[in-house]
C-alpha cells in the first residue's frame, strides 16, 4: 500500500498492489470506500472487478477480496474510515493498522 498526501482530512487515499492469487483479510467497512481497478482484477462474494471498474462499499459491507491468478492487481482507493478486520486476528490487527487521512 502507498498512501498519498492530498491535503484533506476526510479520506485516506492510497494505491494497493496485490500479487497474483493474493487474498485480503475479510473485513467490515466502517465508512464508505471508493475503489478504481487500474490493472488486473479481483473478486469477492459480490462479483469480479476488472480494469476500469469502479466499486463503492458502504458502511457494514463485509468482503474478502481475492486477486485473480493471471496477473497482479493495482487499485486506487479512498477510504472514509478504517476497515475492521474480522476473525481471530482482527482484534490485534485493527489496533496496529493506523487510519491516516490527508
Amino acid at each position: 500500500m502507498c498512501r498519498l498526501k492530498t491535503g484533506q482530512d476526510q479520506y485516506e487515499v492510497s494505491f494497493h498492489r496485490l500479487s497474483c492469487g493474493g487474498k485480503v483479510a475479510e473485513h467490515d467497512h466502517r465508512g464508505c470506500e471508493l475503489t478504481l481497478v487500474l490493472q488486473g482484477s479481483f473478486s469477492d462474494n459480490d462479483g469480479i472487478y476488472r480494469r476500469g471498474d469502479f466499486l463503492l462499499r458502504e458502511p457494514g459491507d463485509v468482503h474478502r477480496p481475492t486477486v485473480t491468478e493471471d496477473q497482479e492487481c493495482l487499485c486506487f482507493s479512498a477510504v472514509q474510515a478504517p476497515v475492521a478486520i474480522t476473525g481471530v486476528s482482527g482484534w490485534l490487527l485493527n489496533r496496529l493498522i493506523p487510519f491516516q487521512p490527508g
